[in-house]
């Protein structure tokens, strides 16, 4: 039996997958986020300097975001919850 897909029987984490990474413009990074039922979420994306470049918000059990095009660089994402949850990690942009 799965323990992440069968609503109402398993409990799972909220989380996200980060495809493409280091990301570019032939080949985006792409953030896959799974969350619980009656959850929402949060996904902010930071450049090197702190300054918020990117921010979605989502309510569906799972979605794709693709990152929309930005400058080479180091970034740092934030997928937070309502339940709590907080992944925090980077990714890299090239050309």
């Amino acid at each position: 039996e799965c323990d992440t897909c069968c609503l109402g029987q398993f409990p799972y984490e909220d989380h996200v997958t980060v495809s493409s990474n280091p990301g570019s413009v032939q080949n985006p990074t792409t953030f896959s986020i799974l969350l619980n039922p009656n959850t929402t979420g949060t996904l902010r994306m930071y450049d090197s300097a702190g300054r918020l470049v990117a921010k979605e918000e989502f309510s569906q059990l799972l979605t794709t975001y693709t990152l929309p095009v930005l400058a080479n660089g180091v970034y740092q994402y934030a997928l937070t919850t309502s339940n709590g949850v907080e992944d925090v990690r980077k990714i890299l942009v090239v050309d």
